[in-house]
């Protein structure tokens, strides 16, 4: 549950600094962010544990990290393409706050499966 409420908390900070032109309110929300988001990445391993069987751990954390470093570097290209196609930057803020929702539903629903049990 704690990654859920990270990205509940996270999602509204990206979209009200997708609507603000206030540098401190921008910053704020920016700093709020990184606080929430780290929610879900101190409890990616214990999740993991939680429905992965142990035997194929390691090998799921090395796929869940390769996909999260080609999803960023993806990112990245996306946000240099809307820029040169001069496409207003809070667009892609608005995108994330949707796709943080999101994940945060998927995690939601992830959350009523049955557990493997403790090790």
């Amino acid at each position: 549950m704690v990654s859920i409420i990270g990205l509940a908390l996270a999602a509204p900070a990206i979209l009200l600094l997708s609507s603000t032109s206030i540098l401190y309110v921008a910053l704020g929300t920016l700093a709020f962010y990184g606080c929430c988001r780290n929610f879900s990445d101190a409890n990616a391993m214990p999740v993991l544990c939680l429905y992965v069987d142990p035997r194929y751990r390691a090998t799921s954390w090395g796929v869940s990290t390769l996909f999260s470093s080609f999803v960023g570097g993806m990112g990245i290209y996306a946000a240099g393409c809307v820029r040169d196609a001069q496409i207003d930057p809070s667009r892609m803020f608005q995108f994330a706050f949707a796709i943080m929702v999101l994940c945060a539903g998927l995690l939601a629903v992830l959350a009523r499966r049955p557990r493997l049990g403790r090790d």
